[in-house]
């Protein structure tokens, strides 16, 4: 785990809630999607295989937090999950933009509900976690 995922980490299990956390989550995948598309489009090959290979890694921890056998929303945000990995492999980053920030204006849009919630204890809090994917 890098620096900076630590210190997300540690930020969310100090009193970020889950919608919270995963609003940083989306907009950490935006953000290193856009900067891959802006390393291609410059011709830096090496920032932009950094760049697709932090999406990616954020996205699958998105993905990872999933409960996609239980629950046919999470099957569905997984499958368009899985298909802005396969965007973002073939180097479609205006596609895998265009679907990841729907996303997460839906949880944006949602953050008050949620928030209230879970202080409500009907959905549970975040736990201290080891790794950045066990959180996503």
């Amino acid at each position: 785990m890098t620096y900076q995922q630590q210190d997300l980490v540690e930020n969310m299990v100090s009193g970020w809630t889950r919608v919270e956390m995963l609003i940083a989550l989306y907009e950490r995948a935006i953000a290193a999607v856009e900067s891959a598309a802006a390393s291609s489009e410059s011709g830096e090959l090496a920032d932009e295989i950094n760049f697709r290979f932090e999406s990616r890694r954020t996205i699958f921890g998105l993905f990872t937090g999933l409960d996609t056998e239980n629950c046919e929303i999470a099957n569905n945000i997984g499958r368009l999950l899985t298909f802005i990995m396969a965007c973002i492999e073939e180097r479609k980053y205006d596609d895998a933009i265009r679907f990841l920030k729907p996303l997460h204006n839906s949880f944006t849009e949602i953050k008050n509900i949620a928030v209230k919630l879970e202080k409500q204890g009907k959905i549970p809090p975040i736990q201290s976690a080891a790794t950045f994917e066990q959180i996503a």
